[in-house]
């Protein structure tokens, strides 16, 4: 887990909701957070923090277990391909937690969760048009060593 401090969440929650930051209220929403990180990996990378009331941006935490983090790491391993988000934790005042899981940039896009590709428009959601797959699809494999970008021996 990465350390953070509570004055850097104060900061990301005062920017407010974005292409690169989204608020779930609580781990329940694990599988709405996984479609957004999928989104973000295909963009500009970005993050979900836990524990904050989307709408208000109140810091209202949650109760943090082992189960907790075991059940939102099982429904990150759900994007494909494979990655790993880093996860960091910030303890409040009244024996909660704020949660927050970050990805960069994916490195071998289009990235899929439970099969479907997702897209970021502002600070909202959405499934992948079937063009724009098509296209994501062609631009993955379009970075890959072709025999055409080969240097011709003779």
């Amino acid at each position: 887990m990465a350390e953070l401090r509570l004055e850097q969440i104060v900061a990301w929650v005062a920017d407010g909701e974005s292409v690169t930051q989204e608020f779930k209220l609580s781990t329940g929403q694990r599988s709405e957070a996984a479609k957004t990180l999928s989104a973000m990996l295909n963009q500009r990378g970005g993050r979900v923090l836990f524990g904050i009331e989307p709408g208000t941006a109140q810091l209202k935490g949650q109760q943090v277990g082992d189960k907790t983090l075991d059940d939102l790491a099982n429904e990150l391993a759900l994007i494909e391909p494979r990655v790993v988000p880093t996860m960091g934790r910030v303890q409040l005042d009244n024996a909660r937690s704020i949660i927050v899981v970050t990805v960069g940039q994916g490195t071998a896009p289009p990235y899929t969760y439970r099969g479907t590709l997702f897209n970021r428009v502002g600070a909202t959601t959405h499934p992948l048009s079937r063009d724009d797959y098509a296209r994501l699809v062609l631009e993955a494999h379009h970075r890959q060593l072709r025999w055409e970008t080969e240097i011709a021996d003779g």
